[in-house]
């Protein structure tokens, strides 16, 4: 479980600022070979979980390993996306300019190429390995892809061509039965719809998603899941868990309230590949970045401060 229901407000303390220089900290120049750059972070890490947090510094964009106690690792910048699969044991890595996608895997601390070059990012990877699911430009809008392993293949499962609408942050659920996303519309500067839908994932094979979605579920940030396959959604200050039954509907199970000390929102939130965390960052995206602890039904939280911060998700190194 991720947290019993209805967990009392949580306190926060300043750990440590982002943008500090510490002994344990290993910063690396940039480069655009990202394999070569990568492993030499990799081969010093020691094994454990791990929080991926992007950041910029002085116009640079880094990325940090933060363990679930609030320590920094290793800090290194590089001119592309990040995305980790949701049982942290895929790092996928795209370029912001034109170029091939990469992929690390932590449990063998592999690297591998991905046939994928295109204006994509958020990618997440299904379980058994087989598909991508990501955010892609489409002639103004932003869809879900799928990207099939097998056939080096691309199809749009979504259709938010309307202006000013974007469908991104896909997730798939721990047992690969559910995917969902995050459908957002913006119109004149304002936000008019936060909502999140999810597909069953037999539409894929049967070639049949667009219009398949169920929801909405009402959250104001992207759909994270728990290990066993619980939809979390983030509204009104607090995270609304949903159990999802065979059939695709969705109940409120319970509902975790954090004190924020003034923070009216929560974004790009992430469960740890144990269930033992929740991560996020506050609603200006500039400001911090909140680790939540609920394993055995306490909640300590760890503020780290930093500049247009954005999570990248949890990696596990064996």
């Amino acid at each position: 479980m991720v947290a019993s229901s209805n967990t009392a407000p949580v306190p926060i303390q300043t750990i440590l600022p982002l943008d500090n220089e510490t002994e344990n900290l290993k910063e690396n120049p940039a480069t655009t070979n990202i394999p070569e750059s990568l492993e030499i972070v990799f081969e010093k890490t020691k094994p454990g979980q791990y929080v991926l947090v992007k950041a910029t510094i002085d116009g640079e964009a880094y990325l940090y390993l933060v363990s679930g106690e609030g320590e920094i690792t290793q800090k290194f910048n590089m001119d592309a996306d990040w995305a980790a699969s949701n049982d942290g044991t895929q790092l996928l890595v795209m370029p912001y300019s034109s170029g091939q996608f990469k992929n690390f895997n932590s449990l063998t601390r592999e690297w591998t190429d991905i046939n994928i070059d295109a204006e994509c990012y958020e990618g997440n990877w299904s379980p058994d390995r087989k598909y991508i699911a990501l955010s892609c430009s489409n002639g103004g809008s932003i869809d879900i892809y799928l990207f099939d392993m097998s056939s080096n293949s691309m199809s749009k499962i979504t259709d938010c061509q309307k202006q000013d609408m974007a469908c991104k942050n896909p997730s798939w659920s721990f047992d690969g039965q559910w995917l969902a996303y995050w459908k957002v519309e913006v119109r004149s500067g304002t936000d008019l719809l936060h909502e999140i839908y999810y597909f069953n994932t037999s539409c894929i094979k049967e070639e049949n998603c667009p219009g398949k979605e169920i929801g909405p579920i009402t959250s104001d940030s992207n759909p994270t899941w728990s290990p066993n396959n619980e939809l979390l959604a983030y509204y009104e200050n607090k995270i609304d868990v949903y159990k999802i039954d065979k059939f695709g509907s969705n109940s409120l199970f319970k509902t975790i309230n954090f004190d924020l000390e003034g923070e009216e929102n929560l974004q790009n939130i992430f469960c740890s590949p144990d269930g033992k965390y929740l991560v996020s960052t506050g609603a200006v995206w500039d400001s911090k970045i909140y680790i939540f602890s609920l394993s055995n039904n306490t909640s300590d939280a760890i503020l780290l401060k930093g500049e247009n911060i954005v999570i990248v998700g949890w990696l596990v190194i064996s």
